[in-house]
């Protein structure tokens, strides 16, 4: 039970140490292979919403992923063969800005700002994040507020497109928490979830 996600939500919890890292992965296509790619046939959305319980203490990576997540820190690892990735960034536990990663191979970005920034400055503030590939671009939209508060219809952060989209990866659905400090930390979770054409 959540005041804030009344029709449920579960918790993830990292380990008491710096670097530990929990997460939620769905995986539904052959062997370590996902369902989601950028092929311009087939079209998706993937969508959550979380609350930090200690916002300045955590890092997290929202999105798609090539491999299984059971690989340290690989929302920090460098662009390159087998590496590629879609999603929001937190990439330092202790500053405030999410950011995107779109890369592909050596293209693309592993942590760029958005258009439309994101600042999680609040334990507790409810982020709702969700991305869509429409065939073309990725379109990443977001919302926040603070809890007790409603976050409202999701508004655009930003537009791409080019060679950092992974066009040939069959990409497995993340949700992912990495302690920053020396106390294991909480992330809440409303829902995870995703559509695509098959």
């Amino acid at each position: 039970n959540d005041a804030d996600f009344t029709d449920g939500a579960f918790v993830i919890t990292t380990g008491g140490s710096s670097g530990n890292q929990c997460g939620v992965q769905t995986r539904t296509g052959a062997a370590t292979e996902g369902v989601f790619n950028c092929s311009s046939s087939k079209k998706w959305w993937i969508e959550t919403s979380i609350k930090l319980g200690n916002h300045d203490s955590m890092e997290f990576f929202f999105g798609l992923y090539e491999k299984d997540v059971d690989e340290n820190s690989f929302h920090l690892t460098a662009k390159g063969a087998g590496e590629d990735r879609i999603g929001f960034v937190k990439a330092a536990h202790n500053v405030d800005t999410v950011t995107y990663a779109t890369c592909f191979n050596s293209a693309g970005t592993i942590s760029t700002a958005l258009d439309r920034n994101i600042e999680y400055d609040a334990d507790n503030d409810v982020l709702t994040m969700a991305i869509h590939w429409d065939g073309t671009v990725l379109k990443f939209y977001s919302g926040i507020a603070a809890t007790g508060t409603e976050v409202g219809a999701l508004k655009l952060n930003t537009t791409v497109g080019g060679s950092g989209v992974p066009t040939d990866s069959n990409l497995n659905l993340v949700l992912m928490a990495e302690n920053g400090d020396g106390t294991d930390e909480s992330l809440k979770v409303n829902y995870i979830r995703g559509a695509w054409e098959i």
